[in-house]
């Protein structure tokens, strides 16, 4: 197989790079986990996430079980009581300022929300198909997402 590789940005293929090139963009942030890539010569496309040239296992946070979730966020105001509160009544909440758009938090999400979008916008992840699940929370290798609570019922 040949050396050459295409990766797609904006679902058009760019390339041909080589494998250092590829770990150039990489470098820059401008190559991350979710950017689809394909060798010269393949059949099928691959997330960049799943090359270990690219993504050693050493930069991937580790996976945490569900039950680690912790049960208070950054905010007084917000603590839970329980995990099921966290589920229940959370968002998950990004702070944009810290955020270096590596793609960990939307590669992690099982139900494909491109949660980097939403930290780069520093808008809270309202998706209806959020699990709150914590995954992304978790993988985040900045710590730039949490928990915060939702205000279902306002009193008046």
């Amino acid at each position: 197989m040949s050396s050459a590789w295409y990766y797609a940005r904006d679902q058009k293929p760019i390339g041909p790079v080589s494998l250092a090139a590829l770990k150039e963009l990489f470098a820059k942030g401008e190559l991350v986990p979710t950017n689809l890539v394909i060798q010269a010569g393949g059949k099928q496309w691959k997330s960049a996430g799943d090359m270990v040239e690219l993504f050693p296992a050493s930069i991937v946070a580790p996976i945490v079980e569900t039950a680690s979730i912790p049960a208070t966020c950054n905010h007084a105001q917000a603590a839970f009581d329980t995990r099921h509160d966290v589920l229940s009544e959370a968002q998950v909440v990004p702070e944009a300022a810290f955020c270096v758009q590596c793609g960990m938090c939307s590669y992690n999400c099982p139900m494909g929300i491109d949660v980097r979008a939403h930290a780069w916008r520093g808008k809270p992840i309202r998706d209806s198909h959020c699990l709150t699940c914590s995954e992304c929370v978790n993988r985040c290798p900045r710590g730039v997402l949490r928990f915060e609570r939702i205000p279902l019922f306002v009193m008046k």
